[in-house]
């Protein structure tokens, strides 16, 4: 994805460069968190691959999968420990 930097004066003295991914900063101005996660390597792979497939972003279908599951928790979970 391209990055477009400006310079941008602050006062009369110090420089600011600000640079943004063309195309993410609009579509995302209503987010402020993140996620780092660690998963093994063939499954980000087997992962990504699936997304080009369907010609999605990534980061488009684990919200997709967070918003389902977060819906899906006022459902009793069946793997729950422990007696019952």
């Amino acid at each position: 994805m391209p990055i477009a930097c400006r310079l941008i004066r602050i006062g009369s003295t110090f420089p600011l460069a600000v640079c943004v991914s063309i195309g993410y900063t609009r579509s995302m101005s209503g987010k402020d968190s993140g996620f780092r996660i660690r998963v093994e390597r063939d499954l980000r792979e087997r992962f990504l691959a699936a997304c080009r497939k369907q010609d999605r972003p990534a980061a488009q279908v684990l919200r997709e999968f967070m918003r389902s599951y977060v819906g899906d928790t006022d459902q009793p979970n069946d793997r729950r420990e422990g007696p019952q």
